[in-house]
């Protein structure tokens, strides 16, 4: 087991004497997810010991987490000038690739890693499972899902004839079909599959956790564990850390474990209202798994299973004899022991059953009762251009699919709006504005007359330059959530394709609560028709903004969720089907 860096720092001294004892520090740093000390650690190593090709990889992975994406590939390059088969470095070199939306240099690098070292089973992971961040166009979305599913037969395989526990928790932490639901294509098989894997994954390496659990016998309150990744400042908390402070506590036993390794003001609201929490951010799975199945729970909910690889195989285990998952990553788990998954009937469609392998329970209205984003600063950094209609789109720009690409362009030509869109990563920005100029040219209109890519800003002049737009596009396949609620709360007219998928109704059940459907589109072309609309109308613009701030309400205030949320735990059983 690796040290605490603490207890490295209590055998060292505060001053490390050796590279050696530097590059141990590091590593704790980094198993504990303490980047930015990681990256001292390996840059004291390196102080020590300049062509030591461990320091550098341990300070390109550290600001790889950090994004710091330039000091990454510079500190990987330099380990690789030192030790040119260093799979370790060639892996996290491609790693990097990936992060800033190069799948192809990315792709090209797990290939070159897996045949340095062929029984890493990590590292045969990535290699058969990777797939685009940020796609090129429709067709490497085809394609990338037939590799990712053949990939997984491989790896299963490979589980089975080479156990590593090791590797393998790592690659689940990095790998799984993420990004494969931001495309227009049926995901779910590839969610089941790849849940099998996980399952294959725990029967291999943790046959403990598969055991069927018994209920426990009845006590007067019944015992809910609460498990995620995200009980912090995070889209996740904003959605769910009201159920867990208003659960009514005379007629519930609450415990938490937070998996998150950085704990903040959200992180010590809970603590402060639940007294069995246990912040494990630094444990390994196998004991996290344990320390849950030791709490006797009679129901165990699993946050935000996909938005961290080590949710994803405590999905895979049997915990409690009741499993349940909230949406905070909105597809199915794909796992056959989670019993139930919990959403909101705004958003399902009348066929959702058939998308989730756990059985669908339709909690009133969003399912949830997120927090109201705070006040909106100033938004004057968002400049007009003359009378030019101002219209934003706020999602993450890989979550902007090629199709949508086209409907920007339509749009642009038709109201002569200019759009802006949000950069996360430079490298991203680039690729991001070279597919859609290409778009842009196929429909005749000139790019950079209507496009403009900017900066984040901080939360609140966010706000302040959503409240200051006339419009704001959602994404199509893959709504927004956390962005919606941003956007519909300050009232700005928010236009949405309503998709066959919870993931890509989100923002139509919103709107369907606020009694503006009229915001919904059916299709691609309604989707550019209304935009166009309300871009040259600014009376109804006028009219949807007085009409949403009178409604927000029923977003952040729904009297019906906790009712209906208290009676599921107080009735829910073992369903027949698992066992």
């Amino acid at each position: 087991m690796p040290l605490s860096p603490d207890a490295v720092k209590r055998a060292l001294g505060q001053s490390p004497e050796s590279a050696d004892s530097a590059l141990r520090l590091a590593h704790s740093h980094l198993d504990s997810g303490r980047y930015g000390q990681a990256v001292a650690a390996a840059l004291a190593a390196l102080q020590l010991q300049p062509q030591s090709a461990d320091a550098w990889i341990a300070l390109g992975v550290a600001s790889r987490y950090l994004s710091a994406y330039d000091k990454a590939e510079a500190a990987l390059s330099r380990a690789l000038t030192l030790a040119p088969t260093s799979a370790e470095a060639v892996k996290e070199l491609a790693m990097v690739h990936y992060e800033r939306g190069d799948y192809e240099a990315a792709a090209r690098g797990f290939q070159r890693a897996r045949a340095l070292s062929p029984q890493d089973l990590g590292i045969a992971w990535l290699d058969l499972l990777a797939h685009p961040k940020f796609l090129a166009d429709a067709a490497q979305a085809r394609a990338a899902a037939t590799r990712f599913e053949q990939g997984l037969e491989q790896a299963i395989a490979l589980v089975k004839a080479h156990p590593q526990w090791d590797a393998a928790l790592q690659t689940a932490a990095w790998i799984q079909p993420f990004h494969l639901h931001y495309h227009a294509l049926d995901s779910e098989r590839l969610s089941l599959r790849f849940g099998d894997l996980l399952e294959t994954v725990v029967e291999v390496h943790a046959a403990p956790f598969t055991v069927p659990i018994d209920p426990p016998p009845a006590r007067p309150r019944r015992r809910i564990g609460f498990v995620g990744s995200a009980l912090r400042t995070h889209t996740v908390s904003r959605y769910f850390v009201e159920w867990l402070l208003r659960l009514d506590q005379t007629r519930f036993e609450l415990w938490v474990w937070n998996l998150s390794p950085a704990l903040d003001a959200v992180s010590a609201e809970v603590r402060q209202a639940i007294a069995t929490t246990h912040d494990v951010g630094q444990l390994g799975v196998r004991d996290i798994a344990q320390s849950i199945r030791d709490a006797q729970l009679d129901v165990l909910v699993h946050l935000d299973v996909g938005m961290d690889g080590r949710t994803n195989l405590l999905a895979a285990m049997r915990l409690a004899p009741v499993q349940c998952a909230a949406y905070g990553h909105p597809v199915t788990t794909g796992s056959t022991r989670i019993d139930y998954f919990l959403s909101g009937e705004a958003m399902e469609p009348a066929d959702a059953d058939a998308h989730y392998r756990e059985h669908l329970v339709r909690l009133p209205g969003l399912g949830a009762l997120p927090r109201r984003p705070p006040a909106a600063g100033d938004g004057s950094w968002l400049q007009r251009e003359g009378d030019r209609p101002l219209v934003l789109c706020v999602q993450n720009l890989i979550k902007i699919v090629p199709e949508f690409d086209a409907l920007a362009a339509r749009i642009a030509a038709r109201s002569g709006a200019t759009i802006f869109f949000f950069e996360n990563e430079p490298a991203m920005a680039t690729r991001f504005r070279a597919r859609m100029e290409k778009a842009f040219a196929t429909e005749g209109v000139n790019f950079d007359q209507h496009i403009r890519i900017v900066p984040r800003r901080g939360y609140a002049d966010y706000l302040g330059g959503v409240a200051a737009a006339d419009l704001v596009l959602d994404s199509i396949h893959f709504s927004g959530g956390s962005t919606s609620l941003d956007v519909l709360s300050l009232g700005t007219p928010l236009i949405t394709l309503d998709g066959d998928r919870m993931r890509g109704r989100q923002t139509a059940g919103m709107l369907r609560l606020l009694g503006v459907e009229e915001l919904i589109a059916k299709d691609a072309d309604g989707y550019v028709d209304l935009a166009v609309s309300l871009a040259g109308d600014r009376a109804r613009r006028d009219d949807l903004r007085r009409r949403l701030r009178a409604t927000q309400e029923r977003l952040f205030t729904d009297a019906r969720v906790m009712p209906a949320l208290e009676k599921f735990f107080a009735e829910v059983q073992p369903p027949s089907r698992h066992g």
